[in-house]
């Protein structure tokens, strides 16, 4: 049966068109258009697949799209392009920067002129690896807490640089604890006063600031 001329122009012109994402099935992969208000059939879900990726990027009600209409059928549309709005603007319209911006205000960002990487998070983050982890910078690394600090080894932890600095800003009797057992190798030098429960044992001398030495003896002792 022919076709007449204007239902061949009108599945031409429904051979490309735009529209809107009028359903989503997450769970189902799947999803619905709105195309000049006829809606389409459940949708294969459009996700990206690479040779040693697969990434999982949910699609959200509202958002215009490009579609492709095979036979100029809605009902059997493709999502091929994915088109920001004015209700949906993109993150950024920076010329160096790429960005991605979450709902609640996280994002991940790379600045090409300023060379500068950009991670926030509102809530927590988690890093794993069955392997190594090594953090290298060509200058300063900063860590800073609100709360604790902590750091576990199954072995040895090591800290080595030409000066250490360790500062507690508590102040006053127990800001600093350690516990265990400590050997120092080297020279040590206090800045005030030392109280220690239990025995001094030393192989050298012992003095103070009136020549007293460990063999001193106290009168009437």
């Amino acid at each position: 049966m022919s076709r007449t001329l204007s239902e061949l122009s009108r599945l031409i012109d429904e051979l490309i068109c735009f529209g809107t994402i009028a359903e989503v099935d997450h769970a189902g992969q799947r999803l619905r258009l709105d195309l000049r208000g006829r809606p389409s059939g459940w949708l294969p879900y459009p996700n990206e697949i690479g040779q040693n990726f697969r990434r999982w990027c949910p699609l959200r009600v509202g958002t215009q799209v490009l579609a492709a209409c095979p036979s100029g059928n809605p009902a059997n549309a493709v999502l091929i392009a994915i088109i920001p709005t004015n209700a949906l603007p993109p993150p950024s319209t920076a010329e160096g920067l790429d960005r991605v911006e979450f709902n609640d205000g996280s994002l991940v960002e790379y600045d090409s002129d300023a060379k500068r990487m950009h991670v926030v998070s509102v809530g927590d983050i988690a890093a794993e690896a069955s392997g190594n982890i090594t953090a290298t910078a060509g200058e300063n690394i900063t860590a800073t807490a609100g709360g604790n600090a902590a750091i576990v080894a199954g072995a040895v932890a090591s800290i080595t640089a030409p000066a250490i600095t360790l500062n507690a800003t508590k102040g006053g009797k127990g800001a600093a604890t350690m516990n265990g057992s400590f050997k120092l190798k080297g020279d040590f030098e206090i800045e005030g006063n030392v109280a220690v429960t239990g025995n001094v044992d030393a192989t050298g001398t012992v003095m103070d600031g009136g020549g007293n030495s460990n063999h001193h003896t106290h009168p009437g002792l």
